[in-house]
């Protein structure tokens, strides 16, 4: 046998093949060559025009009053030329804590970006249960097409316990098939967003720290950065959280540094980090 037959030939070679066998031309010796050839060339045409997908996991928790939390991001990636429709997916909750610390799952449609955007529903939200299905049709585009899987949780949903969400069927019109998956297959954590962006008309909270004092009380500081994002100098005060039952419910935002509209580096002298003033109160309490 020659060298050249150990490859599959492309699909113009085996066409020739075929031709040559159809003359009675191709000796017998040679007719599993050929139609392995055969089926190694169609083989790889249809692979080239049929979707694949990957389901990414990152390792972060949800939290209860975030709204959308991120449980993974479906990547379908079409080949160019195809001709396919993404037409629905199938989630498994079997690895979820609790069914009942959820309120819905939903899947976004980001397009190609990498980004998640919540402005396009794929399919409707669904409750959740042991398997759910989502149904829906969108073009898939040539290159990777995003999509998003989200859940958002119930206010009474249990701290520490998991989310965990496994695609396991993506539907086309070209055929379904099991996505890989790269990245966390432990789930996602429960929390509570404790501070958010535009609460009480601050425009971000930044540098958490948290401590338990003797009694259990949960004590959190954080800067409270009132016109931007940015460091100092600026409007920036340092404000208060506090918890008695376990980080459950916390009590109204206090300010216990209010450093004016134009806090500097001069004023924090002793103060660089939030988690200086807890260890400060805490010393405090013992007095």
């Amino acid at each position: 046998m020659s060298p050249e037959m150990l490859n599959p030939p492309g699909p113009l070679q085996a066409a020739r093949l075929a031709a040559a066998l159809g003359e009675g031309s191709m000796k017998p010796s040679m007719l599993c060559v050929v139609l392995a050839a055969l089926t190694a060339a169609v083989g790889s045409s249809l692979r080239a025009e049929t979707p694949s997908a990957t389901v990414k996991h990152a390792v972060h928790p949800v939290l209860i009053g975030k709204g959308d939390c991120e449980l993974g991001r479906l990547i379908v990636k079409s080949p160019p030329g195809a001709d396919a429709t993404m037409e629905g997916l199938t989630l498994s909750l079997a690895g979820t804590s609790d069914l009942t610390d959820l309120d819905s799952l939903r899947i976004y449609d980001s397009g190609s970006k990498e980004s998640l955007s919540t402005r396009t529903l794929f399919g409707a939200p669904a409750r959740p249960d042991a398997t759910v299905q989502f149904t829906g049709r969108r073009k898939l585009q040539s290159g990777d097409n995003v999509f998003w899987i989200a859940c958002r949780l119930r206010d009474g949903a249990g701290l520490g316990r998991r989310v965990q969400a496994e695609c396991t069927e993506v539907r086309t019109s070209a055929g379904a098939f099991a996505p890989a998956v790269e990245g966390n297959r432990t789930g996602h954590r429960i929390g509570a967003a404790l501070r958010q962006a535009g609460q009480d008309g601050v425009h971000t909270y930044r540098i958490p720290a948290l401590a338990t004092t003797n009694r259990g009380t949960l004590l959190c500081v954080y800067d409270v950065r009132r016109k931007s994002s940015r460091d100092l100098q600026g409007d920036v005060d340092v404000g208060l959280s506090r918890s008695t039952d376990g980080g459950r419910t916390w009590e109204p935002m206090r300010i216990v540094l209010d450093m004016g509209e134009y806090r500097s580096e001069e004023h924090t002298s002793e103060l660089q980090s939030p988690c200086n003033l807890v260890c400060r109160l805490l010393l405090e309490k013992k007095k």
